[in-house]
């Protein structure tokens, strides 16, 4: 290898590492975060907090902050079951479901009860979000399969979202 290769092999091997390390740093995963409360919207600390991936089995364990805050970050996407367990309250399960790139929250509020006692509530979607501005949202699996797409262009997909747009051409090829 000439002196003149050396520094062309060094660069192409550095824009390969910065390449594979951004490519890393971009996973497909969600959030999911709430707050713990009492039956009088009191704040509890310390509650054990479980999160299950229905589809895999797979357990996050968390417990409450002193805001009565947790969260669960890097999840895959999918359907979860959220477990939330405290001396002298009822133990309460909670259906949600984690998206790519957004926070489900699901704030929990425990009933005064014995341990053994569980009540479930159904379904936990990604709500109306006051604290992001932004428009996005997930086309899923179902709506993919079940769409009729003229020409199979995958690109199409994108127009199902908020604030998507045809691009209208003007006079002279223009946009």
């Amino acid at each position: 290898m000439s002196a003149r290769e050396a520094p062309a092999v060094g660069t192409v091997l550095l824009l390969v590492f910065a390449i594979v390390g951004s490519a890393q740093a971009q996973a497909p995963t969600g959030n999911i975060a709430g707050t713990v409360t009492d039956s009088s919207h009191a704040v509890l600390t310390g509650v054990q907090v479980t999160i299950i991936n229905i589809d895999t089995g797979q357990t996050r364990a968390a417990v409450t902050s002193a805001d009565g805050s947790c969260s669960a970050d890097s999840l895959p996407p999918g359907a979860y079951q959220v477990t939330a367990e405290e001396q002298g309250f009822k133990k309460l399960q909670r259906d949600a479901r984690a998206e790519v790139g957004t926070t489900t929250t699901v704030d929990l509020a425990m009933e005064l009860g014995e341990l053994s006692e569980t009540v479930t509530v159904r379904g936990a979607a990604p709500l109306l979000r006051y604290d992001h501005h932004q428009v996005g949202g997930v086309v899923g699996r179902e709506q993919i399969e079940n769409l009729p797409l003229n020409g199979r262009n995958f690109l199409e997909l994108a127009k199902l979202e908020p604030g998507v747009t045809n691009l209208v051409r003007g006079t002279n090829n223009r946009s």
